[in-house]
């Protein structure tokens, strides 16, 4: 698994690029999460969007993450408690059908996670049995991705042989229209569809390779043998020259941000 691989370097801050934990606030705040609400924190990471969540539900609430990588898992747990949050709790579990009663929560919060899921349409069909009437829901994916680093032709697509048809099942949730439609058919009125720019900014192309070690793209990059490591670098510095500025190398990908609420059980 991937992600147990990449535990100890998910979301590091000793890269120094933050994007996950950003966009983990931005979540928690689009959901309006408030103090005393009970929040379940679906595929949870190393605790992006539990952190802020906890911080807004207060003592008075509770948060309940899960993530199907047991190290991230441990790992976030910690966290946890060094931050004194014992109102929060993590465990093993799959974010598509988590270990949570029917009605029993108030917000569900799922960041950078949805597209991961073998089946997100589906898990979003549970989800909604696990809100309380007039519970929330609030997901960030991908949008648009940056042109540059999404082409058929990057080169680390071909050093690899991954293209379109090795991109995870779920993916399919961040086709235009999708998303939104997905919602609908599981029975959640929308209420916030948004974009987000961003923008990362590297030193150069090692150290973006560094950084992304700790995210999805590690299973691209252990595909590339040490011995071919200096000239994959070197392909993937000429590919990015044009797009380098006194600041350093950008990847700008648009995050959307998409909220909705359930109304009444269906009868």
């Amino acid at each position: 698994m991937v992600f147990e691989r990449a535990a100890h370097d998910y979301d590091a801050d000793v890269h120094g690029i933050p994007f996950f934990r950003p966009l983990g606030r931005t979540l928690v705040s689009a959901a309006g999460v408030r103090p005393g609400e009970d929040v379940v924190d679906l595929a949870c990471g190393r605790g992006a969007v539990l952190i802020p969540a906890a911080e807004a539900t207060g003592p008075t609430g509770s948060v309940r993450a899960f993530d199907l990588a047991p190290t991230m898992v441990a790992l976030t747990a910690a966290d946890v408690t060094a931050r004194s949050l014992p109102w929060a709790t993590v465990a093993v579990a799959d974010a598509t059908n988590p270990p949570v009663e029917p009605a029993s929560a108030d917000v569900l919060l799922c960041g950078m996670g949805l597209f991961l899921l073998p089946d997100p349409a589906g898990a979003l069909a549970r989800w909604r049995g696990l809100l309380r009437p007039g519970g929330r829901l609030a997901v960030s994916v991908f949008g648009a991705p940056d042109p540059l680093w999404s082409r058929p032709d990057y080169p680390l697509r071909l050093a690899t042989g991954l293209g379109a048809a090795d991109r995870r099942p779920g993916q399919a949730i961040l086709a235009e229209g999708a998303l939104a439609r997905a919602f609908t058919a599981a029975g959640f009125e929308l209420t916030r569809d948004d974009l987000v720019a961003t923008d990362l900014v590297f030193r150069d192309v090692e150290h973006w390779w560094h950084w992304a070690w700790g995210t999805a793209v590690r299973s691209m990059l252990e595909k590339v043998d040490n011995a071919d490591l200096p000239a994959m670098i070197d392909d993937l510095t000429r590919w990015h020259a044009p797009s380098v500025d006194a600041g350093g190398l950008h990847w700008r990908p648009t995050i959307r941000i998409v909220t909705a609420t359930v109304g009444a059980p269906r009868g």
